[in-house]
């Protein structure tokens, strides 16, 4: 390992060809990524340009919603967009999974605290009976007595009292309102197959053949869950999985499948029906460190600035909201609702930079900040860790402006940010996909490079381009994180500072 304290002045051999398609790359200085959901309210030019100028890394396709042709339509838009303003954004495919739903029902239906009712499979023979109902996904194999069954979002609670074949006899716990198509949670129940479905796998293909950057895969419940995903992985296409935390049985298992994913999303709407509202703090809390242990990212999602759907202001719980994901240290904050059909999806992105912006200044002000880079990894890229640590506390020491980076599998860069430096670090990379996903990764700034030949050409390109944007100036200090041997994976092994003069 070489770690060179050498002040000098970088010399000026300006390539312009290098990073022509990146003039704008340096808009937004936070350190913590948005991701905003792509809908009606979000899908023109216009529209998609405030939004990454007002500080969107990452777009995420639902596929709970809308057709192929829509999610193409503005998957290229979204590129081209990016393309434009000379920035990296990751593209994030979200698949449903098994949304598990009742079926067809004559209306509204108030269910009675103590009343009984029978679920069973729709289209199998209908139980005899007055109150039964058909479910659309056939969990019953895995039902037993005693487990409780949630019903539209949660305000109606069940517990099975018998289970016979392709049906249940339940007793009502919570009474209240159910209707056609309301969704199940079944916190106690391993469900098989429910985190992929044949209209997942169908979806996937779509994403694959068109280079989607992560795929988000709902209903996880154990690893294997993970690996039976990755087996439909080309060769021409290897995304970045994304683990939606949102079931009880995730929680159980959640060591192994962060251990399994390349990023943890903390999926709250789903999570706070089957776990408990009360939990999902200290769930949120715990994933982040436990993704930091891993070196993995992760997103904290669902409702941050909800009532910036119809309103231009968020609410003051809302906003500590964000602020808390931020001072936990998240890699991102998810807009969903609020960006896919809100009446000003640019504004959302703005107040939630602000927010992210504002609480970043404080923590980088705090001296118990360095604090928080004192962290354990299990799973540590060999030297890659203890460099990227050192150059993250160099960077608090010499009160560095900004960290330079060059990556090609990405492993530098993401163990890096694992150590929350508290400046931007400005990555090159010569794999195009790696370059989008790490626009996903808390305070990496990421721009390719088709080839690097030489380390000494590229650092001075990105200062020449931080000095244009007013980021740095004459004087100010800069880490440098690199491999002494170009273009060679996993070869990082090199710390410099540089004194710009």
């Amino acid at each position: 390992m070489n770690v060179l304290l050498t002040v000098r002045e970088p010399q000026r051999w300006l390539h312009k060809t290098l990073l022509a398609n990146n003039r704008n790359l340096f808009m937004s200085m936070k350190n913590t990524k948005i991701v905003a959901t792509l809908g009606p309210a979000s899908s023109t030019e216009e529209v998609l340009t405030q939004m990454i100028e007002n500080g969107v890394n990452a777009f995420r396709l639902n596929f709970s919603h809308g057709s192929h042709e829509e999610h193409l339509e503005r998957l290229e838009l979204v590129r081209s967009v990016a393309h434009k303003l000379g920035v990296e954004v990751a593209i994030i495919q979200d698949l449903q999974g098994a949304k598990v739903r009742l079926g067809e029902i004559d209306g509204k239906i108030i269910l009675q605290k103590d009343q009984e009712i029978t679920l069973y499979l729709e289209g199998t023979d209908k139980p005899s009976g007055e109150q039964v109902y058909p479910a659309q996904y056939d969990f019953f194999p895995e039902l037993k007595v005693g487990h409780r069954i949630y019903i539209n979002d949660g305000l109606v609670l069940l517990s099975v009292v018998e289970v016979n074949g392709k049906s249940a006899r339940c007793v009502v716990k919570t009474s209240g309102p159910i209707s056609t198509k309301k969704g199940f949670n079944l916190p106690d129940t391993y469900i098989a197959n429910a985190a992929f479905t044949e209209k997942d796998a169908n979806d996937l293909q779509f994403g694959l053949a068109h280079h989607v950057d992560y795929v988000a895969i709902s209903f996880i419940q154990t690893a294997d869950d993970l690996k039976k995903v990755r087996e439909h992985f080309t060769p021409e296409c290897q995304p970045k999985l994304i683990t939606k935390f949102e079931t009880q049985q995730a929680i159980y298992h959640m060591e192994e499948i962060v251990h399994e994913t390349d990023v943890i999303m903390v999926a709250r709407g789903d999570l706070g029906i089957e776990a408990g509202q009360e939990e999902i703090p200290l769930v949120q809390r715990k994933l982040i460190a436990l993704s930091r242990k891993h070196s993995t990212p992760v997103i904290v999602a669902t409702q941050m600035l909800e009532s910036m759907v119809t309103n231009a202001q968020p609410t003051r719980a809302e906003v500590n909201d964000v602020a808390t994901a931020v001072l936990d240290q998240a890699d991102a904050v998810m807009l969903s609702a609020e960006s896919a059909v809100g009446f000003n999806p640019p504004l959302v992105v703005e107040t939630m930079a602000r927010i992210a912006s504002r609480v970043e200044v404080d923590q980088k002000e705090q001296e118990e900040y360095h604090e928080t880079m004192e962290i354990v990894h299990s799973n540590a890229f060999e030297l890659t860790a203890p460099l990227a640590q050192a150059a993250a506390h160099l960077a608090h020491e010499v009160d560095a402006k900004a960290i330079l980076s060059i990556t090609s599998s990405g492993k530098t860069a993401t163990s890096l940010a694992s150590y929350r430096p508290h400046v931007p670090t400005f990555v090159a990379c010569d794999n195009a996909d790696v370059a989008h996903q790490l626009a996903l990764v808390y305070g990496i700034y990421p721009t390719y490079v088709p080839k690097i030949t030489d380390n000494q050409v590229v650092f001075d390109e990105i200062l020449a381009n931080l000095e244009t944007k007013g980021y740095v100036k004459s004087g100010d200090t800069i880490v440098v994180l690199e491999g002494s041997l170009p273009g060679i994976q996993g070869g990082t092994d090199t710390i410099k500072v540089i004194k710009i003069k």
